[in-house]
């Protein structure tokens, strides 16, 4: 539109900017290019540096407050370089410096090689979704709720086996097909794969469920788990029915329609055929003495590392603590919450305690 109003004669007569200077915002730059293909585009030095020190300051990167300016300085030596030679020559710097064979992760980058994009897909990124399977199954990963607006139902016409056809209520002479095999529908929203209101309107129709959502009841969890970790170390259906149910989903005039849709699970679990466990977990004690003497022995250790390693943030977290214990109910809830406890904190060889990135 900028273009078409400027014409030929814009940009002092040369019809199109020298160079753009923008954030790493790919959208817009890929929409410049394509506008403006001849154009140079050049990265914001506010920009970079800002990103850069936003993600020094994000905790979970476990870069500690006395490293940050450091690492700081040596971005911006980077981008202040005056030349593509210098700036070669103090990368070779930047990558022997002590604190970055500290903080690997702080010189990671978003490209893979094959290498790597295999031992990511194949190690990495399976086991999380695993993992995220199982927490899922147990109920231990809150599930997304999606709101639907309501949508009459006599505006729906089948037209064969699980097919429909729905008239629009902004557009009568516009009409949307849907198909609830796969999940898809003919309007914008539908043709992305993601659940709209007209295909609400056809499981409605005829009593069906949109295939997007799955039900949790002990049939599927039980499912989801065997997805995990196999057949034959899930746990049979029985054991899930211990498990509290999602209710059913229900219709509501004013606010639509609620359902709970599946995002998440993994897993390392085994099956001792009547129960379902991680599979580093520790023996379960048989004499509730043991686990009541084990927990003062935990209270202590707790009380211990707060004195020696509090710092500004522990009252928050220890808050954020309390509040999680305090809403225990059951013993899955509790086993749960035990095991999760410290899961981001890993020990080396040499005695260091180092924060370990949780993926999101």
């Amino acid at each position: 539109m900028v273009k078409e109003a400027l014409g030929e004669s814009g940009f002092y007569g040369r019809g199109e900017p020298q160079c753009f200077i923008t954030d790493n915002c790919e959208p817009e730059r890929k929409a410049l290019a394509s506008t403006w293909p001849t154009s140079k585009q050049f990265l914001c030095i506010f920009h970079v540096l800002q990103q850069v020190w936003r993600w020094l300051l994000d905790c979970k990167h476990g870069i500690p407050k006395e490293n940050r300016q450091d690492l700081m300085k040596m971005t911006k030596s980077l981008v202040y370089a005056s030349s593509k030679e210098e700036f070669i020559e103090l990368w070779k710097k930047v990558e022997a410096h002590a604190l970055l064979e500290k903080y690997s992760n702080f010189k990671r980058c978003k490209a893979y090689n094959t290498v790597q994009l295999l031992i990511f897909m194949v190690e990495i990124f399976d086991a999380y979704m695993r993992q995220r399977l199982v927490d899922v199954a147990l109920r231990r990963r809150r599930l997304n709720s999606i709101t639907v607006e309501k949508y009459p139902t006599d505006a729906v016409k089948s037209i064969g086996e699980s097919l429909y056809s729905v008239q629009s209520q902004s557009d009568p002479t516009q009409v949307y097909e849907v198909d609830l095999a796969i999940g898809m529908c003919t309007c914008v929203k539908g043709q992305t794969g993601a659940i709209c209101k007209h295909q609400v309107a056809c499981a409605e129709y005829s009593m069906t469920a949109v295939p997007q959502i799955l039900v949790l009841d002990c049939s599927s969890r039980q499912w989801l788990a065997a997805l995990a970790v196999g057949t034959e170390n899930a746990s049979k259906e029985d054991f899930f029915k211990g498990l509290t149910e999602i209710e059913d989903e229900e219709i509501s005039e004013d606010k639509g329609l609620e359902q709970n849709m599946i995002v998440e699970s993994d897993p390392v679990l085994e099956n001792n055929e009547e129960d379902f466990e991680r599979c580093d977990t520790e023996n379960v004690a048989e004499d509730i003495s043991d686990v009541t003497a084990d927990s003062e022995v935990a209270a202590e250790a707790l009380m211990t590392a707060v004195k020696q390693c509090a710092n500004g943030e522990t009252q928050v977290a220890l808050k954020k603590f309390i509040k999680q214990i305090s809403s225990v109910k059951t013993p899955n809830q509790l086993n749960s919450l035990l095991n999760c406890a410290g899961s981001s904190i890993k020990y080396s060889a040499v005695g260091r305690v180092d924060i370990e990135q949780e993926a999101s």
